[in-house]
């Protein structure tokens, strides 16, 4: 009989910064913290690397490892002040990195080799440090050929979508709601509540949490469940796990990688996992409203024709029914409709069951869609705040361009010194421009310049124009000195609603085996003609270019990603929703080696056009706030 052995999670000292190094710049606070409890923990838990014997010498030279990722937990206010910023995160990341340089480099023990990817740094805020406390838990270095063995993934309602990858290097687990000792965190649980073993390729929970409302089972048929004690317990593919403490309910399944084949394939550790779509509403510049698609419900291979504005949605798991159910607009909202089918397949909409041809109209509101085993919610899109409604790119002579977002429907340009109070004005400082020189105006989604009074003449592109005008993404506009180009209209905020796949279980996974240094991964609609190019199809959704984007692994574990369509955008928006990036269309004549790239961190989610795609490869999993500036 075998007890399971909690794994032994150092309990790491609190350190704590002064009100005189929170004052000082991020870079200083970096410093600081390195100083005060990283660079020890750093040398404390090196590793020996290789021992390599030296004849001439009385001793061998013996060259260490140092981990190269390290969680950082804050405390409120010392969050706050990091965290404020794209910069100061990156400023503080930064600081880091360089003392981390600097102990390689003054140390003849230390390979800079094994250490040129540099420190990984996750900023993790905490509610057990207090203000300025801070605490840090060094990891263990993942080597360059792990690959994962197992995954447990929380399931259900209220899921969050997070799992836990269990890598081939690694042989205990804990899952808990102590963010400090953790290695999946699970808020409702207990601080420590139970753990995974892997032994000899099997893997085993037990638990750990000794209070008695904590309890965990196992399901390993639909009949079979077993109460987990401090005993090692088998578990197996596909098993199900219910956790619960003080009234909370968790729920887990364990699945072992179909990658992991007889053949023994390895299993990638870097995916994309498809989450969501978005109903996407076009605007038409002639009739000045938007076109609302018909959304269908259909099996993988279904095509559909005869509507102009259409928007398909594939039925993971589901063959030979058809068509099941679709998304109609009218009278402002979208009503959900059973359509016929060749076999029967139930159809509920907030656990009330619908029958053929029958429509119900949705709220918007968290409405639960059931089509099978499979579940949506659909809800509808508010105005984004930290979204701009368009971004410019203006030149003006001796000076570098600029980008300015529009947030307000309104701008109008002008080429004085900025003026207080002129909310609606956007400032150039140009002697070439009068005050009111031209204005911007976002009607029904589409974006117009026009001309003011007594002023130079208006060319968009090679054309004058003497009227209010109506310009795109890509286009460029000049009066005067000052030329501006739309680098992007028609953001997020324009996307109608959103339907999540909340049946964990059931998401369609799309692995990236083998991604590797030099190597790159073009996701799109439509694959291209040269074999070599490794190419994954996400969408037939005309909203997806033929080749959209571009994913790659710049160095190490850091992967990046590329817009490379001409005529779409791709956006990147961080784990707490906010936007963290927007990758705009690229010039035909642009080579892909100069389009610039964005690191991807864990937990990113990618939109390309209406599909949602979320990141879960290895990389730091902090979150970086809206880039953008008013």
């Amino acid at each position: 009989m075998f007890f399971g052995k909690k794994k032994q999670a150092t309990r790491e000292p609190v350190f704590k910064l002064s009100a005189r190094d929170l004052i000082k710049s991020t870079y200083e606070i970096g410093l600081a913290i390195w100083d005060k409890g990283i660079k020890e923990r750093l040398l404390q838990e090196r590793a020996v690397a290789v021992v390599q014997r030296e004849e001439d010498k009385t001793r061998d030279a013996v060259y260490y490892r140092l981990s190269n990722e390290v969680d950082l937990f804050l405390g409120v206010e010392l969050s706050t002040k990091i965290r404020k910023t794209h910069k100061t995160i990156q400023d503080l990341i930064r600081a880091l990195n360089d003392k981390y340089a600097q102990l390689v480099e003054g140390h003849a023990e230390f390979d800079p080799r094994d250490h040129q990817e540099g420190l990984i740094v996750n900023l993790l805020p905490s509610m057990k440090l207090k203000a300025t406390q801070f605490s840090l838990r060094l990891k263990e270095r993942v080597p360059d050929d792990a690959f994962i063995i197992g995954r447990l993934m929380e399931i259900g309602p209220d899921s969050s979508g997070v799992e836990l990858e269990c890598l081939n290097h690694q042989q205990e687990y804990v899952i808990g709601s102590d963010e400090m000792t953790a290695d999946y965190y699970i808020p409702d649980l207990a601080e420590e509540h139970f753990g995974l073993s892997v032994q000899n390729g099997n893997f085993f929970i037990y638990q750990i949490a000794k209070e008695r409302d904590a309890v965990t089972e196992i399901f390993q048929t639909e009949n079979e469940r077993i109460q987990i004690s401090r005993q090692y317990q088998l578990l197996q593919d596909k098993n199900y796990i219910v956790a619960r403490y003080k009234g909370q309910t968790r729920r887990f399944q364990f699945l072992v990688p179909r990658e992991l084949s007889d053949a023994g394939e390895m299993a990638s550790r870097y995916r994309l996992v498809e989450t969501g779509y978005y109903i996407l509403r076009r605007p038409d510049a002639v009739k000045k409203t938007y076109h609302y698609p018909t959304v269908f419900f259909a099996e993988q291979d279904t095509i559909i024709t005869g509507l102009k504005d259409a928007q398909y949605i594939p039925l993971p798991g589901i063959k030979n029914i058809g068509t099941p159910a679709r998304l109609s607009f009218k009278d402002g909202e979208y009503y959900f409709r059973k359509l016929h089918t060749v076999m029967p397949l139930p159809v509920k909409v907030n656990d009330q069951e619908i029958e053929d041809d029958a429509e119900i109209k949705l709220t918007g509101d968290g409405d639960k869609l059931e089509i099978g085993s499979i579940q949506f919610t659909y809800e509808k899109l508010g105005k984004r705040q930290d979204v701009p409604l368009a971004v410019l790119e203006v030149s003006t002579p001796g000076q570098r361009s600029r980008r300015f977002p529009l947030f307000r429907k309104t701008l109008i340009i002008s080429g004085l010194n900025k003026r207080p109070g002129y909310t609606e004005y956007l400032f150039l400082e140009e002697p070439s421009l009068p005050h009111n020189a031209m204005r911007l105006s976002i009607t029904d989604g589409v974006l117009y310049v026009e001309r003011g009074k007594d002023t130079p003449p208006l060319y968009v592109g090679d054309k004058k124009v003497t009227k209010k005008h109506q310009i795109a993404s890509g286009d460029t506009f000049t009066m005067g000195d000052v030329q501006m180009k739309v680098v992007r209209k028609d953001l997020p905020p324009s996307y109608f609603a959103k339907l999540t796949l909340s049946a964990e279980s059931k998401r369609p996974i799309h692995p990236l085996r083998d991604l590797s240094k030099g190597k790159s991964y073009t996701l799109g609609r439509i694959a291209p003609d040269d074999l070599n190019d490794n190419f994954i199809a996400i969408s037939q959704d005309l909203h997806v270019s033929g080749s959209h984007v571009l994913l790659g692994l710049a160095e190490g574990q850091v992967a990046t990603i590329k817009n490379i369509s001409q005529s779409n955008s791709t956006f990147l928006v961080s784990s707490d929703g906010l936007l963290r990036a927007d990758l705009p269309q690229v010039r035909a004549d642009l080579p892909r080696d100069s389009i610039p790239a964005e690191i991807l961190l864990r937990w990113d989610r990618i939109l390309v056009g209406p599909v949602e795609l979320e990141y879960r490869g290895p990389g730091s999993s902090i979150v970086i706030p809206d880039s953008y500036d008013a």
